[in-house]
């Protein structure tokens, strides 16, 4: 039994006739019996009486006239709700991210920015190690993260900026280099994510340096501040925008931090499309490294 059948014995008993029926279908008459014998053969019981002045519904087929009417009502109601549910997910976006946005004030201008213009998408944002396919439309993470993704876009490069005491020597210099910061006590961002820098902890060992990771923290103001508080100088990744009067941002000669997108969602939503557009463009503009 199908949706077709249906519409066909519902379309017959209506005009009271198979030719009227196909005639109002564009099928048939052979075509429309076909699917009228096949669907009493799958039921055991007569839909029609058949006689020379054509056809008229049996005791059971007035029954099943009226059953019909209600299934094929309801399965149109559900494949509408199904619809509806199906565009509102179009126009969702599931984004999983790592840490790096602690570091970045950028992301989030570009994201406030992307709903300005875009106010019929919502952005659902969940800090996550991993891409998973079945829990987002796209991620954003490290290159670690690049491996048998199907869509792999190179973000932004963010350069790894040092936040130097004023009353440091170091402050009036346009940028430093880790030998600079030989001298210093050193307060850095987690070590799973710093280490995503290449060779930079190798180098700032290699120099004496010496480090304190700050693992346990809830935002960037907390790190920031831990470092303002004790004079010592950190790094970040990106930009700093909001900096205590106390300190200064300078850029650390030579080191970046590659951002990537992840996504194998491109083709199927519009909207996912849109929003990697947006992105890409807000960085090429204020990241332009």
């Amino acid at each position: 039994m199908n949706s077709k059948s249906l519409i066909s014995f519902i379309t017959a008993a209506e005009e009271g006739s198979f030719s009227k029926a196909a005639l109002k279908l564009y099928l048939s008459v052979p075509a429309i019996k076909e699917q009228i014998d096949s669907l009493e053969e799958e039921l055991q019981f007569k839909l029609f009486f058949r006689t020379n002045q054509g056809i008229k519904l049996t005791e059971e087929g007035v029954k099943f006239l009226s059953f019909s009417k209600d299934v094929l009502l309801s399965f149109d109601n559900e494949i509408q709700k199904l619809k509806r549910i199906s565009e509102k997910k179009a126009k969702t976006i599931n984004i999983g991210h790592n840490t790096i946005h602690i570091f970045d004030p950028l992301y989030y201008d570009a994201v406030s920015l992307f709903k300005k213009k875009n106010s019929n998408i919502d952005i659902h944002l969940t800090e996550a190690e991993f891409f998973s396919t079945e829990k987002y439309d796209l991620f954003l993470g490290t290159v670690k993260n690049r491996t048998k993704f199907i869509n792999t876009n190179l973000l932004c490069r963010l350069p790894v900026q040092c936040l130097i005491p004023k009353s440091s020597p170091l402050s009036g210099k346009k940028s430093v280099t880790v030998s600079d910061l030989s001298s210093l006590d050193l307060l850095l961002p987690p070590q799973n994510l710093i280490a995503e820098v290449p060779d930079l902890i190798d180098q700032l060992l290699a120099h004496h340096i010496a480090i304190t990771f700050l693992s346990n923290f809830q935002n960037k103001h907390q790190y920031l501040q831990r470092a303002i508080v004790y004079q010592q100088c950190s790094l970040i990744i990106g930009h700093e925008t909001q900096l205590h009067n106390s300190v200064c941002q300078l850029p650390l000669e030579g080191y970046f931090f590659d951002y990537y997108i992840y996504s194998d969602a491109l083709e199927e939503k519009p909207a996912v499309i849109a929003y990697v557009s947006s992105l890409q463009n807000y960085y090429k503009i204020h990241h332009p490294f």
